[in-house]
């Protein structure tokens, strides 16, 4: 938290120098601030986007629950969106509608990447990402994942996450089509990517604490949707 802190006030000493109307963002102690300052000004990066991060990695440390949906999708508009609106910006692509559908494609990413590793998240690092109330609805445990127990109860949680997931980061498919150039397949061959980890959990729904893996024959498919795009799947 105090490395953070420390992130935190070079990034005020940014925003000083911005309001000042300084040329240089040169009231910086770390050097990578330093650079980081040069860029925001060169791209006009929001630093909005830079404390949200950091807001992101405060709540690691010190939230290990949540209680919501809401709770989780919130942290994940810290954690993930902002990525996306970053590299949005740094390639001048930053349109409202793009920010949008970047939002959710990340923010899906992001509860992908929760669901992969229930169990690894819970017991190396007690931290859980799945909604408290939802848990107690469907019947399911801390104890129930920590000892790896799958039955219907488990199936119908997981089950419940993955498909609002799918619907989420679906929505944001059209950032694929819209975007041009390198930019534009390395997107898409991401939002491919969580696609296809997003299939396999929800093959794999009735043994949520099985981590899904890309195979050979994965990654051409992968690599063929960024160079010709169209919906996964199709």
């Amino acid at each position: 938290i105090t490395l953070l802190n420390d992130f935190s006030s070079e990034l005020d000493n940014i925003e000083e120098a911005q309001t000042s109307q300084a040329t240089h963002f040169y009231h910086c102690n770390n050097p990578i601030f330093t650079a980081l300052a040069d860029v925001i000004n060169q791209f006009q990066v929001p630093l909005t986007l830079f404390y949200d991060l950091l807001q992101a990695f405060k709540s690691d440390v010190e939230k290990k629950r949540y209680l919501s949906f809401e709770e989780v999708l919130s942290y994940c508009q810290y954690s993930a969106a902002p990525v996306g609106r970053i590299l949005l910006c740094l390639n001048n692509s930053a349109t409202e509608e793009n920010l949008n559908y970047s939002d959710a494609i990340c923010n899906g990413l992001q509860l992908i990447n929760f669901y992969q590793d229930i169990y690894q998240d819970i017991t190396e690092n007690d931290r859980l990402y799945l909604p408290l109330d939802e848990m107690k609805r469907h019947n399911v445990s801390i104890e129930n994942l920590k000892n790896q127990i799958n039955n219907t109860s488990t199936q119908a949680l997981i089950e419940q996450q993955l498909t609002r997931a799918r619907q989420l980061y679906e929505s944001g498919q059209p950032l694929c089509s819209t975007l041009t150039g390198r930019f534009a397949l390395e997107i898409r061959t991401i939002y491919a990517g969580g696609h296809l980890i997003l299939e396999k959990l929800e093959k794999n729904s009735h043994s949520i604490y099985q981590r899904p893996r890309l195979t050979r024959f994965d990654k051409v498919k992968i690599f063929w949707y960024g160079l010709f795009p169209q919906q996964p799947g199709q």
